[in-house]
């Protein structure tokens, strides 16, 4: 979610939109709204980290948390709550907080607001990936894939749904029947192993389980080299058979999708290539073994030739 800047110009208050933050220089103070619906979905710990809601939550505390953070964190002497000139307020109504301060300021306010709102995308993130990896027991015979995937979104609590777009591209029909008895597998496994029936997969996309057809070619295919801590790189076989394991199984060269893994040890790292949510969830994979572990940029694929 991009955000959205309004700023305030002159006494007549003409709005202009902008989603870029503030580029003026100078001293003198400018007027910013900053929308921040989004960031009022969660509460703030006392270190300012964005958390879930618990029962007992003020949830009317958000905003006053929101800015205490601001305050504290930005120019903390610049307030006017401490003596300063800098001055900040909340709206209700447009659920949206005012900034009057230096183009200096503004852009350090929208830096964290940046920050907070990908931290949360990263809770999502990884509450989805929790979810995806608890044992779920499956009995699923001739059941339409529609209704097959409104009983998984219902026992799993996650929001799954289906690409009925690229579905219907692909001539793929909701209403076909699909069976499968497991015991006790990740949702993950179970997931993919229904889907397989169909030729589709599922990636994580905008806070949900996209159910969506399978990468059939190579023209999307990305590369990305992920360098890998020392104490990794003697179990770097192991490593890619987890990755294999468990990120789209059926996407790799050898069960004959497109994708490839491969260690390099000239650079240390393991080069993946696939579609881009692969290399989405390699990094979450690899980040939860290796805190440390550090990613290279995206590059895209050139033609037939490496990475």
């Amino acid at each position: 979610m991009s955000m959205v800047l309004c700023w305030l110009i002159g006494p007549a208050l003409t709005l202009a939109v902008s989603d870029k933050p503030v580029e003026a220089s100078g001293s003198e103070p400018v007027q910013v709204v900053y929308s921040i619906a989004d960031l009022l979905a969660v509460d703030y710990d006392e270190a300012g980290r964005p958390v879930p809601f618990h029962a007992d939550s003020d949830r009317k505390s958000s905003e006053e948390k929101l800015i205490r953070l601001i305050t504290t964190r930005i120019a903390p002497e610049s307030w006017a709550s401490v003596g300063g000139t800098g001055v900040i307020g909340y709206f209700p109504l447009g659920m949206a907080i005012v900034v009057n301060q230096p183009a200096e300021v503004q852009q350090l306010v929208h830096r964290l607001l940046t920050s907070l709102r990908e931290q949360i995308k990263q809770q999502l993130r990884d509450a989805i990936d929790a979810k995806l990896d608890s044992r779920v027991s499956l009995n699923i015979k001739d059941v339409p894939l529609r209704q097959a995937i409104d009983d998984l979104r219902l026992m799993s609590g996650l929001n799954m749904v289906a690409d009925e777009t690229a579905l219907r591209q692909a001539s793929v029909s909701l209403d076909q029947p699909l069976t499968l008895v497991v015991e006790r597998v990740s949702l993950r496994s179970a997931l993919n192993l229904l889907l397989k029936q169909a030729h589709l997969t599922q990636v994580v996309k905008d806070d949900a389980v996209v159910i969506t057809v399978q990468v059939s070619s190579t023209s999307n295919l990305t590369c990305r080299d992920y360098h890998l801590a020392d104490w990794m790189v003697p179990g770097h076989d192991s490593l890619v058979n987890f990755i294999c394991c468990t990120i789209c199984p059926d996407s790799w060269s050898a069960v004959g999708g497109p994708g490839t893994i491969r260690f390099r040890a000239d650079a240390r790292s393991l080069e993946v290539r696939g579609a881009p949510e692969i290399n989405v969830n390699s990094e979450k994979r690899l980040r939860r073994i290796a805190p440390l572990t550090t990613t290279g940029k995206s590059r895209k694929r050139l033609g037939k030739g490496n990475c």
